[in-house]
């Protein structure tokens, strides 16, 4: 009886222990099956890698498709596969601060499939066993691409309005004793007979004044202070009137062709910044061009922008979606590098011998002004493109264009 009753019992705690196991590995498997689908489905990018050879046992789709590969091309790689060269020195570094610590954040340079370099900001962990010894490490990735452009654009716009507000209350100061400057000399050149000599040295300094006052004028441009008149300006009609103007002020060794549309939609500017806008692209592009034949292309276009566009890098102003009016500077010029590009509207920046540097600093003004934008398209030897684009005015209904307030 005490047998049975053993065996029963025996069986009985056989069967208590064992529903337990098979509910905690019921539960076990839902544990794996929700990590797994955390593992391939979260945003960051995860990389998990083994100790020796730091080589590469698992990635995530994200830290795959980040980086320019499918997760097969990188199992079994080495982690520094995935890593800029120059950034490659300080990862035993940071590794180890990461073995000491249990993780360790920080800004590093990674490397995609195509060659190209990107930004990214990395989480280091490491595994241990009960004495301490490393079993294997994984890293959560992000790419910090569009963070990084826009630190970069809100740091350009903080300069531009800095440099905008110091140049705009020198140059109106300036422009203010210019003013009385001229009124004078004309007033003592008209006081001053026919045949009296001192005449020619008044014009001087009249001219000289005017001179001074043009570039008063493209520095307001620059900050945006100047006093203008905004009404419905058509940038075709614009570039039409100031073709003579724009052919007495190129080289005779570059040609200049248009290609204007008639339908476009005007924009809501004053007359003589488009004009000044215009003048100052068209210089720019034939004076790079130097002393060789060769074209400066103008086109005006109406655009819609959307998503893509808005998007894209433009190296002055920031786009909403709708429709502008596009006016496109391109010219056979030698090109600009990277370094050249990011400078090229600060005021007083000019790559030529005798150059002021003020031509571009008023074209980013007077387009942040009007709340347009500009890209700059240029690689060396390939020639450069302005593309700017200004918003046009609001319709009405029955057609008519609502000037907005700017």
């Amino acid at each position: 009886m005490s047998k049975k009753i053993g065996l029963a019992g025996g069986g009985l705690v056989r069967e208590r222990v064992r529903l337990p196991l098979h509910e905690v590995g019921k539960r076990s498997e839902e544990y794996l099956l929700k990590w797994e689908h955390l593992f391939e489905h979260v945003a960051w990018g995860v990389v998990v890698f083994g100790s020796p050879g730091l080589l590469i046992r698992a990635v995530n789709p994200a830290y795959a498709r980040i980086h320019g590969y499918t997760v097969e091309e990188l199992a079994g790689r080495p982690l520094s596969y995935t890593i800029a060269p120059e950034a490659r020195p300080k990862l035993e570094r940071n590794l180890k601060l990461a073995d000491e610590n249990g993780h360790y954040i920080y800004e590093s340079l990674h490397l995609r499939k195509d060659g190209t370099t990107f930004p990214v900001l990395i989480d280091f962990t490491a595994l241990k066993d009960d004495g301490g010894n490393v079993l294997l490490r994984w890293g959560n990735c992000q790419d910090v691409s569009d963070q990084k452009r826009l630190e970069q654009r809100l740091r350009e716009t903080q300069k531009v309005e800095s440099l905008g507000v110091l140049a705009g209350g020198l140059a109106h100061d300036f422009n203010n004793l210019l003013t009385v400057i001229i009124g004078n000399a004309n007033m003592a050149l008209e006081m001053q007979p026919a045949d009296n000599s001192a005449r020619a040295n008044l014009a001087e300094v009249i001219r000289a004044s005017e001179k001074a006052a043009d570039l008063t004028r493209q520095i307001l441009a620059y900050s945006g202070k100047g006093g203008f008149v905004s009404q419905p300006v058509n940038l075709s009609d614009e570039v039409r009137a100031s073709t003579k103007l724009l052919q007495e002020s190129i080289p005779k060794n570059v040609r200049l062709e248009l290609d204007l549309a008639d339908d476009i939609l005007p924009v809501v500017a004053d007359r003589c910044q488009i004009q000044q806008l215009i003048i100052n692209l068209v210089v720019n592009g034939s004076e790079a061009i130097g002393e060789q034949y060769g074209t400066v292309w103008v086109k005006t276009r109406t655009e819609a922008t959307d998503e893509h566009v808005i998007g894209s890098d433009f190296s002055v102003g920031d786009l909403r979606p709708g429709t502008y009016a596009s006016l496109e500077v391109r010219d056979t010029c030698c090109g600009m590098d990277v370094n050249t590009v990011t400078r090229i509207f600060d005021p007083f920046f000019t790559t030529k011998f005798m150059g002021r540097g003020l031509g571009l600093a008023a074209v980013s003004g007077i387009v942040r002004s009007y709340h347009g934008a500009v890209k700059v398209q240029s690689k060396l030897g390939e020639g450069s493109t302005f593309r700017v684009l200004l918003p046009v005015a609001e319709a009405q209904p029955g057609g008519k264009q609502a000037v907005p307030q700017l």
